[in-house]
């Protein structure tokens, strides 16, 4: 195998084959490789890849630390990078000028709002999963049940309920940990936390009751599940994407690979506009246990089929929490369930200044469901507006139930009070 650098780095992408040593990757050679930056489908794809990328190198950075351009980042196996250099490197992959290289900007960017601020509300919403699935509807309150008995339906099924007063729940202090939790919880969750906290609170309903408020988020919920369920998204998903790049990488001809004119083209677009960010994936995969394929315990050759060992990929490096990595699709109703929510409760309840902490509450779980990496930038964006539209039709066409009665069963929704 021929050995050729990784640009000029001190830390090549390399390659193990059976019986061999290590040996640096070869450039992607093969016909139709040539950069085409007048392609979009080439940049859009660079773009949103290399998001998904600087979210996995930004992941355990402490959000008080992001403000500093100069805070250093560490990688087992390469050089140190600061802040800056990684916002350098993002904001040369995107095509939008009026984009500031500042991470705060790029993962408000990302899920189509302002600037990243994390929401306060999370201090007053309880982690943790629920009892029972939330599907399960069997032990839903019947019409005329009290207040307390949605309460208890909703922590049960959702896993939310109000803190007592005077205690604070533990806060996200990076993207890791905040995806982590959004993992963690159901899709509901967050948001019939915040729904709970407000009534706890005491903000005024402009219309209906606190039972009727309930039953109506739940029923929300419930039609986000079955519109999520029904989605089938239209492109690869991003881990795909990233393991064709890494075969290429590794010296696979491009018709070997789906899509192989195009990925090359994507690879050499990031390879020239920032090579230290793919140097840093290469280094978080290798440090990860069992990143890679090897020849054998001990580096003796393998004897099972293994044409080629990858030592170092383009894939995008799992996030592991108690020693378990977290699927990437672990959340992917999230989003859409959380806009869903918030757009009702913002039209049912008088906010005021709370109404934007609920926004980036919604940001925050769309941002921890990108950095699970399962979802492309452009599809968060869509969910957040399906979602806004889903909780704003519901509202608009059906009224605020008075006796907690799903708007399904309602014999007649015409004696409610509408919104």
């Amino acid at each position: 195998m021929s050995a050729q650098p990784f640009e000029d780095f001190d830390h090549p992408f390399r390659v193990m084959a059976p019986g061999h040593g290590p040996a640096p990757l070869p450039r992607p050679v093969g016909p139709g490789l040539a950069l085409d930056t007048a392609n979009r489908d080439v940049v859009a794809e660079a773009r949103d890849l290399g998001l998904l990328y600087g979210l996995a190198v930004l992941r355990d950075v402490p959000f008080r630390w992001m403000h500093d351009s100069h805070s250093e980042l560490r990688f087992e196996g390469a050089a140190r990078i600061t802040l800056n250099g990684v916002e350098r490197e993002l904001a040369a992959l995107l095509p939008e000028a009026a984009v500031r290289p500042c991470c705060r900007a790029m993962l408000g960017a990302l899920t189509g709002g302002p600037s990243h601020r994390r929401s306060v509300l999370w201090s007053a919403l309880r982690g943790g999963a629920p009892a029972v699935a939330p599907g399960d509807a069997a032990l839903r309150p019947e019409a005329g049940a009290p207040v307390s008995a949605w309460m208890r339906w909703i922590e049960r099924h959702h896993g939310a309920r109000a803190l007592p007063e005077g205690r604070q729940a533990g806060v996200p202090r990076s993207l890791a940990e905040l995806a982590a939790r959004v993992a963690e919880d159901a899709p509901a969750q967050a948001l019939l936390g915040a729904a709970l906290h407000f009534l706890d609170r005491g903000v005024a309903l402009r219309t209906g009751t606190a039972r009727g408020l309930l039953a109506l988020l739940c029923e929300i919920s419930d039609r986000a599940a079955r519109r999520c369920d029904r989605y089938q998204p239209r492109r690869a998903r991003p881990g795909e994407i990233a393991a064709r790049l890494t075969l290429l990488h590794a010296g696979e001809p491009a018709d070997a690979v789906p899509d192989g004119v195009l990925m090359g083209a994507v690879l050499r677009r990031m390879t020239a506009r920032a090579p230290r960010l793919l140097v840093r994936i290469g280094a978080m995969n290798a440090s990860a246990p069992l990143s890679a394929a090897m020849p054998g315990p001990d580096g003796e050759p393998c004897t099972g089929w293994s044409p080629v060992a990858i030592r170092d990929t383009l894939t995008l490096p799992p996030l592991v929490v108690m020693g378990r990595p977290l699927h990437p699709s672990a959340a992917q109703s999230h989003a859409l369930t959380a806009a869903a929510l918030a757009s009702a409760l913002k039209e049912v309840m008088d906010l005021g200044e709370l109404e934007v902490e609920l926004d980036r509450l919604v940001h925050d779980i769309a941002l921890g469901q990108a950095v699970l990496g399962g979802t492309w930038p452009d599809e968060l964006r869509d969910a957040l507006r399906r979602g806004a539209a889903l909780g704003r039709a519901v509202v608009a066409t059906e009224a605020v139930p008075e006796d907690g009665t799903p708007c399904a069963d309602r014999a007649h929704p015409a004696t409610l009070r509408p919104i």
